[in-house]
């Protein structure tokens, strides 16, 4: 997949599925990016896109890509991993009956009723 063009907001975009790369390191004296402690175990290289460039550091007319590399230690991905889960974890199974008015509203399958009080 390789994607680019103009958004809604009129920016360039450019996508890759080349933009993101792990990999799993082989040595036992690596260095964690994230803690700085020896042990790393993955490696992840990405790929941002802005406009400067990277050795004259000016500002471009085209999309400049810049590759970055971070490698994090088992104790730090494990860190990662419940710091993820609380966000998908974080939605509640409480389902709102305003919400699923809506919901059948949306999908005509309710109707309005007149209240008599």
């Amino acid at each position: 997949m390789n994607e680019q063009g103009m958004d809604r907001y009129g920016a360039e975009y450019k996508r890759s599925d080349n933009d993101f790369h792990v990999r799993y390191l082989e040595q036992d004296n690596c260095v964690c990016s994230v803690c700085h402690g020896t042990g790393a175990k993955l490696e992840i290289r990405y790929i941002t896109r802005d406009y400067q460039n990277g050795r004259t550091k000016k500002i471009c007319e085209n999309l400049q890509s810049h590759e970055h590399s971070l490698w994090i230690c088992p104790k730090c991905v494990s860190t990662f991993n419940r710091k993820k889960s609380a966000v998908t974890m974080g939605k509640t199974e409480a389902y709102c009956y305003e919400y699923q008015s809506t919901d059948l509203w949306n999908q005509a399958k309710a109707e309005l009723k007149e209240v008599i009080t």
